[in-house]
């Protein structure tokens, strides 16, 4: 999650609410609402994170694992 955060936080994103990171085939895509409930979608995101499907939430000022 750090290198997810790391990315997000380069782009200049801080208003994410929850969202959903995955590694299918060595693709990454994140998908996140942010606290206006709007959807953004990132697709081949430059981060390596685990294989599979990973939710997260932004709390206490740090991306957290749901």
């Amino acid at each position: 999650m750090q290198e997810l955060e790391k990315f997000l936080i380069l782009k200049g994103v801080d208003d994410i609410d929850y969202g959903i990171a995955s590694n299918i085939g060595g693709v990454v895509e994140v998908k996140y609402w942010d606290t206006n409930g709007e959807k953004v979608q990132l697709s081949d995101v430059p981060i390596k994170i685990d294989p599979g499907v990973t939710y997260f939430m932004f709390k206490a000022g740090s991306l957290q694992k749901v």
